[in-house]
Parts: structure tokens; sequence; C-alpha cells
């Protein structure tokens, strides 16, 4: 009964929702228990979500090469996919150190997945009221008012998880900032995924994921965010 009841409430949003749902929950099954497993696994799953993220980027930059040629999209493409990577191994590299390793990491994946569905469900009930678009060149479908919901959903949670499981004493308003900072910039990344992608004239990076496309489809705006949290992290909380 319970399912059913999630399926209409999912389906009236989007008819897709609880099919994509239901993988949804795999994938974070399978990542919370990576987190569970400790320091080694969580580690291997980063790596993975790297690697595998690599891949996709590399073919995205052939296809904006066979398609454009040597030129201004396929430079762009290129610096945004290079940074990324080069983003998200500094903050491996750097929070892996800390003795919260795992459980910045975890925070950071469940703000991510908050701000997602923040913006998902703020921009399907009120971009109608609210239609005015984020980017509409290169990601058309998002709009300013889902990005104050998946914002403030993103900098709820965060601060939330923050309080209960990191155990050092830090200024609120240092915290939050530090959220807001981060969850707009992964909000950046993703639309920088989006020209990347219109630039190799592909809907998605992959297909490794089914319905949610590839690796990198999914973990975008998570390379931005690690990164960007990491810098903050050194230079404001001294983590």
């Amino acid at each position: 009964y319970m399912s059913s009841v999630v399926s209409r409430f999912a389906n009236s949003f989007a008819p897709d929702l609880w099919s994509r749902s239901k993988f949804s929950i795999l994938i974070g099954l399978f990542t919370f228990a990576c987190f569970m497993l400790g320091e080694l696994p969580t580690l291997f799953l980063l790596v993975l979500i790297g690697v595998l993220s690599a891949r996709e980027m590399l073919r995205a930059m052939l296809r904006t090469y066979k398609n454009h040629g040597i030129g201004d999209k396929l430079i762009k493409s290129s610096v945004i996919c290079i940074s990324s990577l080069i983003g998200y191994a500094y903050s491996i590299v750097y929070l892996k150190d800390s003795s919260l390793f795992v459980e910045i990491i975890a925070i950071l994946t469940i703000t991510i997945w908050a701000t997602d569905s923040g913006a998902y469900f703020a921009g399907k009930s009120l971009s109608k009221k609210f239609p005015a678009k984020l980017a509409p060149r290169y990601s058309p479908n998002k709009t300013w008012i889902g990005a104050l919901g998946g914002g403030l959903a993103g900098i709820v949670a965060f601060y939330s998880l923050w309080e209960i499981y990191i155990p050092i004493e830090n200024n609120m308003i240092f915290v939050i900032f530090i959220a807001f900072i981060a969850i707009y910039a992964s909000m950046a990344g993703d639309i920088m995924q989006s020209y990347c992608k219109r630039a190799a004239q592909m809907d998605d990076s992959g297909g490794l994921l089914g319905g949610h496309g590839g690796v990198w489809d999914r973990y975008d705006a998570f390379f931005v965010l690690t990164a960007m949290f990491a810098v903050m992290a050194k230079i404001v909380l001294f983590l």
C-alpha cells in the first residue's frame, strides 16, 4: 500500500520518476554501504566515480573535436573537464587525511542529493508561477526558483548534518557561508557540464546508469562541491 502511495505521488510530478527513484535508491544503498564499511571503501568509491567520469569526459571532448574541430568549444570543454578532475582529485587528497574523512564525504553526498531534490520539486511545483530560466542557452530546464529551492534544501541538509556529526566548534555563520558558496558553485558545475554535452551534441554523458545517463551526469555537481568545500574548509574551518 505504501509503495503505491509513493508511486502515485512521484507520478504526479513526472511519469518516470518512480522508476528512476528505485534506481536512485540502489545507488544510495551502495554508496552508504561504502560509507559504513569505512575509509578504504569510501576512497575506492570516490576513485571509481572519478575514473568512470574521466572516461565520459574524454568521450565528450573527442565528440566535440569531431563536431567542431580545434576551436573555442573544444578549448572551453577541455578546460571544464580537466579543471573538474584536478579539483576533485585535490579534494580527495586533502580530505582523506582528516579523521572525519568518511563523515565529511557522507555529508557532501547527502547535501548534493538534497540540493537536487529541492531543485527538482521547487522547479516542478513553482516554475509556472516563476518561469525565469537560470541558464536557458545551456540548460533550458533549470529555473531560478529551482536553484533557490535546491540551495535552501542543500544548506539545511549540510548545516543539520554538520552539527550532528562533526564534533568541531565552528561559528554557525561560517558553516552556512561555506555551504552556500559550495552548493551554488556545484550548480555552476552542473551548468558547465551541460555546456560540454551541448558542444559534443550528447544528451547524456553515457549510459552506464540507465535512465540517469552516465556517471558524470550523476556526479558533475559533486566534483565542484567537493573541490570548493576542500578549499573553503582549509581557509575558513582550518580542517
